[in-house]
């Protein structure tokens, strides 16, 4: 099985969509989505999964 934020990205279905048949709630999959966006730099505007980390790192 594909990550869920590929299926959305590779289907071209609605998060609700796909959310529905993942049998998971369709923010938890918007969410997924836009941080795989930003992990591949398509949405600079948020962090990276790496980025997230730094602070954490930083302590």
């Amino acid at each position: 099985m594909s990550e869920p934020s590929g299926e959305v990205q590779n289907s071209g279905r609605p998060v609700a969509q796909v959310a529905r048949h993942l049998g998971i709630h369709k923010e938890a999959l918007r969410l997924w989505v836009r941080q795989a966006e930003a992990d591949r730099g398509s949405r600079p505007d948020l962090l990276t999964t790496a980025e997230r980390g730094e602070p954490v790192q930083l302590r």
